[in-house]
């Protein structure tokens, strides 16, 4: 085998991996406005979870990228650790779609036309004739990510068969067949090759394909091919969880650890049952039988679905070590957006930009939700280090709001669908909502604080009233949360009920306090402090009826605001009345035997 030889593989081998990369981008991009809608949905089962991962990442063809985007969702607290982790398992099997696609090349020849139709030799250059008049003559971005998916196919395919020519003077090559005999006794060293190979090129799914090519020369036998697989596996397991990992918080580090354990784990027992079968001399005809493209897609996928579905129910087992291992993270002194994470690139493609968007909502919810409970606590224990951190994420939710913001007008002039036209006004609604809140809390968090600097302090019966005050806004935040984020109708329709009960035990809460003034059993500054809470308990509750109507309204876009609510308010609607009398019996009538207007 000469230097014009290695320079065919070396040919072969980039025009595979651009093939792939070609490939997988117009699989992304003609899914991108659905996947993370699809991943978002996905319940707390684990089989589920599971079998979402395999099939995105069938699509895509890289659990890489699957388990990264699956991370950044947990981040945003779309997805959970369970759901997160089931997915990642899923992702390690639908990988394998790759190793069955590439073992087309041991299709052997036949005189049927049909048969010859769907041999690589045909299929590649279909696929780019077909790839290329699309990608050059269409101007629709649908039939453009067609076109590049048929031409990354086809690129992979020449690829593939460029790398296999290239291998048949190793066949004949006596010294090659030397080192291939002498590395069959060395799986360490087969590990470790196959281990750094996928690390360098960081994909499983190519180096396990390079394997498939040189098993082409005839040379390769199974013990050799199924340590090299053993290998691969391990090497993007351990890339992927770098990956996933570095700069993260503690949940997405949880789930590279589980990522690592599941895959270290079971390849490590696999390959120690093998190799003892091996040197007690079992299945001799086994190990030195020759390792078709087949043979190795095969292993690899039965492998992989075996040892995932051997884990899956030990998934809550997986969650506490990986919980007892990586501790919670310490709370951040400061958060600052980061300068790149608005990127004016995806205004090409509107549907991942108005994702984007909406994953900054729901992050910026979940540091108002944060900041609204820290806040409701500075009125019972006051604590300097808590005001630090409640500012601080105040600073980050402006900062978040305002670069949303301008992030989404810029976007505006450049979609074309009315749709698109109305979810950038529904999210910037969205934003001066949930902002709104977190000033509301800051509101409670001064309060607190002047309350804190004079020395005053609630009466016991009057924190026992804030309390359930506090739990009923905190629920309807959650579910102005809930239903943003993930479109639920079913959670949209609780909080017009819940408001309602909330302005119940706001007017209660106030009559009883002011009973307590007359009565002289509070103070007059500790007094208007509370009527101030009150007062922006009420207002939180309503911008959480805001947020309701804009998930309802996607659900009937006919909806109208006030002839909404004025139809809820009559009475008349079953839903409405039932879930105000749960609510009001879950809080008014705490709240009413806690006290009654002349008791404190």
């Amino acid at each position: 085998m000469d230097i014009f030889a290695f320079i065919t593989l070396g040919g072969g081998l980039a025009m595979f991996l651009f093939g792939m990369d070609l490939m997988g981008a117009g699989l992304k991009g003609s899914s991108a406005g659905t996947l993370k809608t699809i991943l978002s949905k996905i319940t707390g089962n684990t089989f589920t979870g599971f079998l979402f991962g395999l099939l995105i990442t069938a699509i895509i063809q890289s659990s890489t990228a699957t388990i990264v985007i699956c991370v950044g969702l947990l981040g945003a607290g779309i997805l959970n650790l369970k759901q997160t982790i089931c997915i990642a398992m899923g992702a390690n099997v639908g990988t394998t779609i790759t190793a069955q696609i590439i073992r087309l090349l041991d299709v052997q020849g036949s005189s049927s036309v049909l048969f010859k139709l769907f041999t690589p030799d045909t299929l590649a250059p279909v696929a780019l004739i077909v790839g290329i008049i699309l990608t050059m003559v269409s101007k629709k971005d649908v039939m453009q990510n067609i076109g590049k998916i048929l031409v990354g196919f086809g690129i992979l395919f020449v690829g593939l068969m460029t790398m296999t020519d290239s291998m048949e003077p190793l066949a004949q090559s006596k010294e090659f067949q030397n080192i291939l005999m002498s590395l069959a006794d060395r799986p360490i060293i087969i590990l470790f090759v196959s281990i750094g190979f996928t690390a360098l090129i960081q994909s499983s799914s190519a180096s396990v394909g390079v394997l498939q090519t040189l098993c082409s020369t005839g040379l390769i036998n199974f013990r050799l091919a199924y340590l090299y697989v053993m290998g691969a596996a391990i090497g993007t397991c351990i890339i992927t969880s770098i990956i996933c990992s570095l700069g993260t918080k503690a949940d997405a580090r949880r789930v590279s650890l589980v990522n690592i354990i599941f895959n270290i784990t079971g390849i490590g027992a696999f390959i120690i049952v093998m190799e003892i079968l091996y040197n007690m001399g079992y299945f001799p005809n086994l190990w030195t039988s020759v390792a078709t493209s087949g043979v190795v897609a095969n292993f690899q996928t039965i492998f992989k679905f075996c040892n995932a579905v051997v884990f899956l129910p030990f998934v809550p087992v997986l969650m506490k070590i990986a919980c007892k291992v990586v501790k919670d993270d310490a709370e951040e002194e400061k958060k600052v957006v980061p300068a790149d994470k608005f990127d004016t690139h995806l205004f090409r493609s509107p549907a991942l930009a108005i994702d984007l968007c909406e994953g900054v909502i729901v992050e910026m919810a979940q540091e108002v939700s944060l900041n609204f409970k820290d806040a409701m606590g500075q009125l019972a224990d006051y604590s300097k280090d808590v005001k630090n951190r409640i500012y601080n994420r105040e600073t980050y939710i402006d900062e978040l709001t305002d670069r949303c913001s301008q992030y989404l007008i810029e976007l505006s002039p450049r979609v074309v669908s009315d749709a698109d036209s109305e979810t950038i006004g529904d999210l910037l609604q969205a934003l001066s909502e949930f902002e709104r809140i977190g000033d509301l809390s800051i509101n409670v968090q001064e309060i607190a604080e002047r309350m804190n600097g004079s020395g005053q302090c609630f009466s016991d019966l009057a924190k026992k009233e804030n309390s359930t005050l506090s739990a009923a806004v905190g629920e309807i935040i959650d579910l102005a949360y809930n239903a943003f984020s993930n479109n639920m109708l079913e959670q949209a329709v609780s909080i017009e009920p819940l408001e309602e009960v909330i302005d119940d035990l706001v007017d209660f809460s106030r009559d009883s306090h002011i009973e307590r003034l007359k009565a002289g059993k509070c103070t007059v500054e500790a007094g208007i402090a509370f009527l101030d809470v009150l007062t922006n308990l009420e207002r939180i509750s309503d911008q959480c009826s805001n947020l309701a109507l804009l998930v309802v309204k996607k659900f009937d876009p006919s909806i109208n605001k006030h002839e909404y609510i004025a139809q809820l308010h009559k009475g008349e609607n079953e839903v409405f009345n039932t879930k105000y009398d749960l609510y009001r019996e879950k809080y008014y009538n705490e709240l009413e035997k806690l006290t009654s207007p002349v008791s404190n």
